[in-house]
């Protein structure tokens, strides 16, 4: 089974345990896309945990794998979905078209 409580992923792909990592500072500044993707990835990843399919040892083939899958579905929401600041609005007619 796999133990989330002691799981760090670090850079290098590989599994360290807390204990191994406390003494170290890490630091992040995502944009908000990368925000919106790593909520949507750790959603996904947390549903192949409940479903029992991560342990020890294919965890970090999970975090990429859930991952890819979030950025796949923001691809498509952009796909489908427009922004107001993706429309551009013509002042003499007031019609609007994508940019």
């Amino acid at each position: 089974m796999f133990d989330i409580q002691s799981f760090v992923p670090l850079q290098s792909g590989n599994i360290h345990r807390q204990e191994q990592c406390m003494s170290e500072e890490n630091y992040l500044s995502l944009q908000p896309s990368e925000s919106v993707i790593a909520n949507m990835a750790s959603r996904i990843f947390s549903a192949y945990l409940q479903k029992g399919e991560v342990n020890d040892t294919n965890a970090d083939e999970y975090i990429k794998k859930s991952t890819q899958l979030a950025i796949r579905m923001a691809n498509y929401a952009d796909t489908v979905c427009k922004s107001d600041g993706e429309w551009m609005i013509e002042k003499s007619t007031g019609a609007a078209s994508l940019l």
